[in-house]
């Protein structure tokens, strides 16, 4: 919109009006992927495998200065694989741990976490790259300053549905598809509703969207890497506090904190189209 006051306090009061919480910076560590927020890369790293179809960010700069130091170009027997290949995070893995190292971890992880089925294709995933010839390059890395919308629009995967904010109770309480008891884990009510609706990424993508369509604006988890620690929630929770990652199911949810919060471009994923300079 033409005449829009671009001083800091406007912006603010805009993106407020919004629904952003401006409290609190987001960081995600990447490439530099434009003027546009691709779900094509979902799939790759902590975030694609675990927590949900969305784009992950992190309260913590350090974590995403974690992954985009991570960030790299791996070949497998002559072939590219990129962030959007189901194998990346293995072979960061890989080139962090070394193969015995790898496969260790990941039996620590199923030894705690049984239920959990994408640590059991990690592992999958390992011993089929163990015979590779693998290689690997930098990308140029990029650091994205963030805001997106209120805590209490997030589904909390560490706590049980009574622990949830009142708003996404008050949703989940009232959803068309499933119903919900007291005592299942956000992280349980993400990923039976992802089985009953079925589809692409094992029902991620529907799930996403059906919450999406209801006010929930995403997903919440306790920042393990930050933590240095993959053990069971308790314990994650007292090293680490409030410190948490996030997973928002809409692009349009999220702008950069420069962002003139243009109320005509409310709907857009583009980053860019509603920056203040």
């Amino acid at each position: 919109a033409k005449g829009l006051d671009m001083s800091e306090k406007a912006r603010m009061a805009r993106a407020k009006e919004q629904g952003f919480n401006v409290d609190d910076i987001m960081y995600h560590g990447s490439h530099d992927f434009g003027e546009n927020i691709d779900l094509g890369q979902y799939g790759s790293g902590e975030g694609g495998e675990g927590y949900g179809y969305g784009f992950h960010v992190s309260k913590s700069e350090n974590t995403a200065n974690n992954y985009a130091y991570r960030l790299k170009s791996f070949t497998v027997d002559g072939d590219e694989v990129y962030a959007n290949d189901k194998r990346f995070n293995i072979l960061l893995m890989l080139n962090d741990n070394g193969l015995d190292d790898s496969r260790n971890i990941l039996k620590e992880v199923i030894n705690q976490n049984p239920d959990l089925s994408f640590p059991k294709e990690r592992l999958r995933l390992l011993e089929d790259l163990a015979s590779k010839n693998i290689t690997y390059k930098e990308i140029p890395k990029k650091i994205y300053e963030l805001y997106i919308p209120q805590d209490d629009r997030f589904i909390d995967f560490n706590k049980p549905f009574s622990k949830q904010s009142r708003f996404v109770k008050g949703v989940l309480d009232n959803h068309p598809d499933m119903k919900f008891d007291d005592n299942m884990s956000g992280e349980s009510i993400y990923y039976d509703l992802a089985k009953e609706l079925g589809g692409e990424f094992g029902g991620d993508l529907a799930a996403s969207n059906s919450l999406n369509s209801l006010g929930i604006k995403g997903i919440k988890y306790i920042d393990d890497l930050a933590a240095g620690y993959y053990g069971n929630t308790t314990k994650r929770q007292k090293i680490k506090g409030g410190n948490f990652n996030y997973t928002i199911f809409d692009p349009s949810n999220i702008r950069a904190t420069d962002a003139a919060f243009d109320p005509d471009f409310i709907d857009s994923p583009n980053l860019r189209y509603s920056l203040s300079n």
